[in-house]
């Protein structure tokens, strides 16, 4: 298993963004690809700690050497947290925002 594997979401561990890798926020954010290959930027959580965002996406990841894996994708909120409790991950993800957004 590897940074590029996903369980149930075609998303693909990008990183962190490298603006901030090794300040104390580097660990807050991190980039996802999609299948189109575009970033997204998603805000990093504890699972019990992660905001109800209306509208929100959030991404249920588990974290291995190699990177994080998305494991769900859904609604932030309960059924976020009900996720990562099921699949007993370690993180959830919170999009904020994406390359392209103005």
């Amino acid at each position: 298993m590897n940074a590029n594997d996903s369980f149930l979401v075609p998303l693909i561990d990008a990183g962190r963004l490298s603006g901030l890798t090794g300040g104390p926020l580097g660990p807050r954010f991190r980039f996802w690809r999609d299948q189109s290959g575009k970033r997204h930027v998603f805000s990093v959580y504890e699972p019990d700690e992660a905001p109800d965002y209306p509208d929100a996406l959030a991404v249920v990841a588990r974290r291995t050497p190699a990177g994080s894996i998305a494991i769900w994708a859904g609604a932030a909120g309960e059924a976020a947290r009900a996720a990562a409790e099921r699949f007993r991950a370690e993180e959830i993800h919170i999009c904020v925002l994406t390359e392209d957004a103005a």
